[in-house]
């Protein structure tokens, strides 16, 4: 298992190092998720904010969850607002990059200079270290779990719904009726614990 992870992690590095030093205009602030952030924090200062983010969620399905949003009438305001999460596609890139609006090439600069010592990967500690201002609470799981996260007093919440990953990649197009109510009991749930909190942004 340490073979496999010391490989996994030297082709990782092996991938960043090319997408950074070929692909630069990917890395640029206006294809990434850093200009959703500057208008969240335009929100941000008087509410709590949840990221809640689904691991693995397909493109094809996400008409339905803005949908079950809708009904609950909650809406989008940023929906032309298409970009990427973050370069490369590696999951805790991915996730730190929704969150932080952190571009890859930034967070190698830091690296680089020596700014944080922990990893790259390490989502939960480049979250807190871009809010030092906020007390952020960090959680992965299911359904179960978002629960207790919302109870602990915090400004932000960031809560990485992994349930269904496996099941989300796996989806095709004709297997998106089946989905739907797991993503409708996901929804509901979702609302009915931000609910208890009146005061709380949802960044979904």
């Amino acid at each position: 298992i340490e073979k496999i992870k010391t490989y996994k992690d030297n082709m990782e590095k092996l991938y960043q190092d090319y997408v950074y030093e070929h692909y630069p205009d990917l890395l640029k602030q206006g294809e990434t998720n850093i200009k959703v952030i500057n208008n969240i924090n335009e929100y941000a200062g008087d509410n709590k904010v949840l990221f809640f983010i689904i691991d693995g969620l397909r493109l094809e399905l996400w008409s339905t969850v803005r949908n079950l949003f809708e009904e609950n009438q909650y809406f989008i305001e940023n929906d032309r607002q298409y970009c990427l999460s973050m370069i490369p596609s590696i999951t805790s890139i991915s996730r730190t990059g929704l969150v932080t609006g952190k571009t890859f090439h930034s967070l190698v600069n830091e690296k680089e200079q020596s700014k944080f010592s922990f990893s790259l990967l390490n989502e939960e500690k480049h979250i807190k270290k871009i809010y030092p201002n906020k007390s952020v609470v960090f959680k992965i799981g299911g359904l179960k779990d978002l629960e207790g996260l919302l109870d602990k007093k915090a400004d932000m919440y960031v809560f990485i719904y992994s349930e269904g990953d496996k099941l989300f990649h796996a989806t095709e197009d004709l297997l998106g009726k089946s989905i739907e109510p797991i993503l409708r009991n996901l929804i509901d749930e979702i609302i009915y614990r931000v609910k208890e909190h009146d005061d709380m942004l949802i960044v979904f």
